[in-house]
């Protein structure tokens, strides 16, 4: 027992020792889950409020948001690592694909047990992970230079790249949409990676940092209402492309130093930021459940309140959004138990890996 307990004394004290050499990553990565957690809040409500769009933004910079912060990650924790592309398209196949091949199937049979009758088979926010996964693909040979300048090219590139593609007309709809998706997602992508690079020397005091976020979110706002409708997964880009960028790079750079200055630690937000996999892809079934039962139980209370009315509102829009996130919690649950049971047990042990312990 001796033995063993020396061995145990001995992990602790390299374990002490490890996080003692990696204290300069824990606060980035507080703040980084804290992102995640909002921006799946604002894609979430988003989706809810759909028929006003309060504001306007929220249905669009979140979205650029996720791509961004996937390159901000890479370029800030991965890019040193020299991954050669064979093991960086493994990992990615596991964390990306395998679990959209996982919420897709789930989806297809829910939508033929429960919604079949009532809804046409859609992809749902699901999408955002083979976009990812092809941005990430893309991007990986920009990266590999490990040159800010060629990102921000790349940048430029494609988005006059889509520029062009907006008025091209595709033989195949869906592939022409897959490309225009995959073009956008990699211009946020590399945005991201510039915004990695120029911020691993960059310090701003909070008052000066909550200065900016103010004004950015003010400067989005008034883009966002003026620019109209935008949609990165659509390809809509409102009255002007520029416009577009503006919005979403702003946005997206308020967020960023909102979390990183400002709100750097927030354990349910950081809980939620872990899981965002989960919530993109169950959100949705789960609010039009939501949405439905609540007109139902309305109209029989001889108080109807419509679908419309209550995506329409912004005060009942937060309610359901609220009882999304109750009921979201229970899902993790879901998924991490079934993880903890089938974790040693070969391709569970693959299908289930991007659920974190």
């Amino acid at each position: 027992s001796r033995g063993l307990g020396d061995v145990y004394k001995r992990q602790a004290l390299r374990f002490g020792e490890k996080m003692e050499n990696n204290t300069a990553l824990k606060p980035r990565l507080h703040w980084i889950d804290v992102l995640k957690g909002v921006g799946i809040i604002l894609i979430m409500m988003g989706h809810i409020n759909s028929r006003t769009k309060s504001v306007p933004w929220i249905y669009s910079v979140p979205v650029a948001l996720f791509f961004a912060l996937s390159g901000f990650i890479f370029s800030t924790f991965e890019i040193k690592k020299n991954i050669p592309f064979k093991e960086f398209l493994v990992k990615r196949l596991k964390s990306l694909i395998v679990p959209f091949i996982l919420f897709r199937l789930i989806l297809v049979v829910y939508w033929l047990l429960v919604e079949r009758r009532f809804r046409e088979l859609d992809m749902g926010p699901i999408w955002f992970l083979p976009a990812l996964f092809a941005a990430e693909i893309i991007s990986y040979f920009i990266c590999k230079k490990k040159n800010p300048l060629l990102n921000a090219i790349a940048f430029i590139l494609f988005f006059t790249a889509l520029a062009g593609l907006k008025y091209a007309r595709f033989d195949n709809y869906a592939i022409g949409k897959s490309i225009m998706i995959a073009i956008n997602a990699s211009a946020w992508y590399n945005f991201g990676v510039l915004a990695g690079y120029i911020s691993k020397n960059l310090k701003i005091k909070k008052e000066y940092a909550a200065v900016a976020v103010c004004a950015l979110f003010a400067i989005t706002t008034v883009c966002s209402i003026y620019n109209g409708t935008v949609s990165l997964y659509s390809s809509l880009f409102g009255k002007s492309i520029l416009l577009y960028i503006a919005e979403n790079a702003l946005g997206t750079v308020a967020l960023i130093m909102l979390c990183k200055y400002l709100l750097t630690k927030s354990a349910p937000l950081e809980y939620l930021g872990r899981y965002t996999i989960i919530l993109f892809a169950t959100h949705e079934p789960i609010k039009r459940v939501l949405l439905k039962l609540t007109e139902i139980i309305t109209t029989k209370l001889g108080k109807p309140l419509s679908i419309d009315f209550l995506q329409g509102n912004f005060f009942t829009s937060l309610i359901i959004l609220l009882a999304v996130i109750l009921i979201e919690l229970i899902v993790i649950q879901i998924f991490r138990f079934i993880k903890s049971k089938t974790k040693s047990k070969g391709a569970f042990r693959i299908l289930f890996a991007f659920v974190q312990e």
